[in-house]
């Protein structure tokens, strides 16, 4: 297993894309597992998207159309390894970090 952080520990909203956030290139990977730590509270969210290319992302979603988030009550997501992921984190009470595991089974 390979852990990269993608947003560093901090108080402060991040875009994607934004200095200090990072992309994880899960291909040639089974699954990624995407986590914020310490858990989020209240409303504040992490948005997961898939990057497309240079300049072109979409928020990632399952089968029905919901986009995976973290949240409080959600503090993880598990995806399908294969693509190239980016997150955009709220601004948050505390400095809260955004970490990817890429696994291969």
């Amino acid at each position: 297993m390979t852990q990269i952080c993608m947003v560093a520990p901090t108080t402060d909203a991040k875009a994607v894309g934004a200095t200090g956030t990072c992309v994880v290139d899960s291909r040639g990977y089974d699954s990624v597992t995407i986590t914020a730590a310490p858990e989020l509270a209240g409303v504040e969210e992490v948005d997961i998207f898939r990057v497309l290319g240079a300049s072109s992302d979409i928020e990632a979603a399952d089968l029905s159309g919901t986009a995976y988030k973290l949240t409080a009550s959600v503090r993880q997501v598990n995806l399908k390894g294969g693509a190239v992921y980016a997150v955009a984190k709220d601004a948050t009470a505390g400095a809260t970090a955004v970490f990817a595991d890429l696994v291969n089974n």
